[in-house]
């Protein structure tokens, strides 16, 4: 059984509620998967995953600071993570705010890791 990271960064709270859904859900469907916040991840625990659920609040039409510090020292892991896959949520306080460039910003990042060198691997939006 695939082994999914739901990992969040959340200011207010609205993204870990989303997260906590989408963790709930996992749940519900047997999944193996584990829910962390950004805050309290280990890094050499990234590559036991098979998959990668990210999500960050929408900040200006960007992942936050934090979100992409995560991914500034995940490089650690490069070439590690071929061939898990990942997708991302975002949340936002008003519609058409930039959600789906925060998006975007998540799941190029992820492509960086994820299939950069393997062309089998897919991301799903």
């Amino acid at each position: 059984m695939a082994k999914i990271l739901v990992l969040y960064y959340s200011r207010t709270g609205h993204t870990k509620t989303m997260a906590t859904t989408i963790f709930d859900e996992l749940k519900t469907c047997n999944a193996e998967a584990d829910l962390i916040n950004l805050k309290d991840l280990y890094y050499n625990t990234l590559p036991e995953y098979d998959a990668f659920i990210i999500g960050s609040p929408n900040y200006f039409g960007s992942m936050t600071g934090e979100m992409k510090s995560f991914f500034d020292k995940s490089v650690m892991h490069y070439k590690k993570l071929n061939g898990k896959l990942a997708t991302a949520f975002t949340s936002e306080g008003i519609i058409g705010g930039g959600g789906d460039t925060v998006l975007l910003d998540i799941l190029k990042a992820c492509m960086v890791h994820l299939i950069f060198q393997q062309k089998e691997a897919l991301i799903l939006l």
